[in-house]
């Protein structure tokens, strides 16, 4: 079982390196992000210090949410050449468990 999520985590960093671009994208969307929050809020630097951490955590969830389409658009497309939602609930149990690795991978390269 471990090897099949290795094989998982494998397969997904090589699709992500593929498409340099959108990896580029989640980043740009997460700098953006950042430096335009203390135009918004003033430029206090002890305001700006206690919602530091809080700014980084939304900032990094939307710009991961920017990759989350392309996370499973490759199972969605086997899924549809499998033949429907018929293979899929068959294998509830290592679906779940890919979806779970294929988060943690997401969380890796958007990061």
């Amino acid at each position: 079982m471990l090897s099949t999520f290795a094989c998982i985590v494998r397969r997904d960093l090589e699709l992500a390196l593929r498409r340099r671009a959108d990896v580029f994208t989640t980043l740009f969307f997460f700098v953006i992000v950042i430096s335009l929050f203390p135009l918004g809020v003033g430029p206090e630097p002890a305001l700006l210090r206690a919602m530091a951490p809080g700014i980084l955590w939304v900032a990094a969830l939307l710009a991961s949410m920017l990759s989350l389409a392309r996370l499973f658009a490759p199972d969605h497309a086997a899924l549809l050449q499998a033949g429907g939602n018929r293979s899929w609930r068959s294998r509830v149990v290592r679906v779940r468990s890919a979806m779970a690795v294929r988060f943690a991978r997401a969380g890796r390269t958007t990061q």
